[in-house]
């Protein structure tokens, strides 16, 4: 019988050029916005009556009812790492969720960990009902969590907003963020390269880098990380 050493390896190279010519390019950017917890805080008030909160233990069901990807074994995960979770409820439901990280992140959509300094936080995955929209609760709870943050010493908040979401935009300009740079991918054929860009502010552990591998980017002992 013919032994033939390579064939799952061989199997595995084909698969994966099967992969890149039916995509030969890819490309993902996001924009960097960063508010200064030096500065003041804008005031803003949702527009109908809301409780806004920190979400502990108790509250687990109704963050995971409406981001359905989480678990309670993620969020412990989370939480370990010294995230947390804020909300804002009417009438005693939970309409607003959205999580913030310090120390480390990481980002689905560009499939990435990456470091954040001690004076950092970073908001992700912010979610409101679609019946409370408009009506300014996911920028109250931001700057509500951002002043909070602020008494624990941390000096900048950053998120990542999709450069043509003009609603995510708007919001986050009322939050008093600015743009400040860029991060993103292209992919050609198979091979994915990384850049991220930032002037006055951003990332302070990710340097300015264009179309490198992420290796050179950000540590490569963070990533792999479940979240």
């Amino acid at each position: 019988m013919e032994h033939k050493p390579d064939g799952l390896k061989g199997t595995v190279v084909r698969s994966r050029l099967q992969r890149a010519l039916a995509h030969p390019f890819g490309f993902r950017r996001l924009l960097v916005r960063e508010l200064r917890l030096n500065e003041d805080l804008p005031s803003i008030e949702p527009r109908v009556p809301a409780t806004l909160c920190r979400l502990g233990p108790e509250d687990w069901s109704d963050l995971i009812a409406l981001r359905p990807f989480l678990t309670e074994e993620v969020i412990r995960l989370r939480l370990s790492n010294g995230h947390r979770f804020y909300g804002a409820r009417v009438d005693g439901r939970t309409v607003h969720v959205q999580a913030m990280a310090v120390g480390k992140a990481f980002n689905s959509f560009l499939d990435i960990v990456f470091p954040l300094s001690p004076v950092e936080i970073y908001f992700y995955e912010a979610y409101t009902l679609p019946e409370y929209r408009g009506q300014h609760i996911s920028p109250a709870v931001t700057v509500w969590a951002a002043a909070e943050m602020r008494k624990a010493g941390y000096e900048r908040a950053l998120v990542f907003i999709y450069p043509h979401n003009r609603p995510a935009l708007q919001a986050n300009a009322r939050q008093g963020f600015r743009q400040v740079g860029h991060f993103g991918y292209v992919d050609l054929l198979g091979v994915r390269r990384y850049f991220y860009w930032s002037r006055g502010g951003g990332f302070e552990r990710v340097p300015n880098r264009l179309l490198v591998r992420k290796q050179s980017l950000v540590p490569m002992d963070i990533q792999g990380t479940i979240w």
